[in-house]
């Protein structure tokens, strides 16, 4: 679960 919280983290620092 960790990884998917930390690849949205990644996800949304990238799209801003």
């Amino acid at each position: 679960m960790q990884s998917l919280i930390h690849l949205c983290g990644l996800a949304l620092g990238g799209i801003e």
